[in-house]
């Protein structure tokens, strides 16, 4: 390719882009936290693991499967995002340096190994997107007595993310392969779409969750009285600041892309960390609901919070149990009072079985 097959005008273009907020500024704030937000995460996982294995519990496997697939996936994104911006910013450099911009514009213009990694992290999104949800669904449904009128929308829009998420990331591949511009803006608005979808299913089954912990704390102690409700407080509390830890990040991350220009870039990168954030926001739960279960069990009555595993339990001196989190209950509450009268006749227990 020689200097007259390029327009001067996008040269010039390039060439002024190439300033010192852009080359030297971005991937180094870029690279900083991204390395923050991993080397959070990095203890963050191995805990979560450790109690994870430590428990003997429904759907531990699941959980257990989910966390190191989460974990794998951001290491792959912070592996291939610090490589492109150490890449990126060696080529910039030596264009300024040596004033000589043909190679920095050819390689902007179609590099294999950049279309591969750009490619790549396309693609992540949608697997994170899916292992996560796949957690979040899963505890939401138990949580909320396996109704199927609560889990099959949340799947169908999961699924909706995640198909949008799979067609924009083929889309964009494509434009970078083809140099296509009108491929690479319809991706991006597919994309955009995607995201949203998957911020806004993230936040409702949070709300859901934490929703439906607070809903049966309320009528606990409307119709039973004296149920100890600031571990159910404690319960949805975790649920909802580590579940919207995630969505959050997404939110910040559409609105740094979606504010800045071709002209104006973003002043660093946060793509990698929400990434990270998919993986630490289960995880974080998993610690709070595990912690809380263990120092629960030093007390003579408890009540063992598991969110981990989606359960939730109240456990007195006898073993009582019940089914899961169906408010009002199937029994009359008259007769459930009655039940409960046996085993304690202050404290009305809440046992939901493995």
């Amino acid at each position: 390719m020689s200097h007259a097959d390029l327009n001067h005008d996008k040269i010039a273009d390039v060439v002024g882009g190439l300033t010192t907020q852009f080359v030297i500024l971005y991937p180094i704030a870029s690279t900083l936290l991204t390395a923050f937000f991993y080397g959070l995460y990095v203890p963050i996982f191995g805990i979560s693991i450790y109690l994870l294995g430590q428990g003997d519990f429904t759907a531990r496997k699941l959980y257990m499967t989910c966390t190191i697939l989460l974990f794998l996936i951001s290491t792959c994104t912070v592996v291939v995002e610090v490589v492109g911006l150490i890449d990126g910013a060696m080529r910039q450099f030596t264009a300024v340096q040596t004033r000589d911009y043909m190679p920095y514009i050819r390689y902007l213009i179609h590099n294999d190994g950049k279309t591969a990694t750009i490619s790549i992290l396309y693609f992540i999104p949608f697997l994170a997107n899916i292992v996560s949800e796949t957690m979040l669904i899963h505890r939401c449904y138990i949580i909320w007595g396996h109704s199927k009128r609560v889990g099959i929308p949340l799947i169908i829009f999961s699924l909706l993310g995640s198909v949008l998420g799979l067609f924009g990331g083929i889309l964009a591949a494509l434009a970078l392969s083809e140099n296509s511009v009108d491929k690479a803006s319809l991706s991006e608005g597919i994309l955009l779409i995607g995201a949203i979808v998957s911020t806004f299913l993230n936040m409702i089954v949070t709300a859901l969750t934490a929703g439906r912990i607070w809903w049966v704390d309320r009528e606990s102690k409307t119709f039973r009285g004296s149920l100890p409700d600031k571990k159910l407080q404690y319960a949805a509390r975790i649920v909802t600041e580590s579940g919207l830890i995630y969505p959050l990040m997404m939110t910040l991350n559409l609105i740094v892309v979606n504010s800045t220009g071709e002209d104006s870039p973003p002043p660093l990168d946060i793509y990698p960390s929400v990434v990270c954030a998919a993986g630490i926001a289960p995880s974080l739960i998993i610690i709070r609901g595990q912690v809380a279960k263990i120092l629960d069990k030093l007390r003579p009555r408890h009540m063992e919070v598991n969110l981990g595993i989606s359960e939730i339990r109240y456990t007195g001196g006898n073993e009582y149990q019940m089914e899961p989190l169906h408010w009002p209950p199937r029994n009359s509450l008259n007769e459930l009072d009655r039940e409960a009268e046996k085993v304690s006749p202050t404290v009305p227990l809440l046992h939901s079985p493995d």
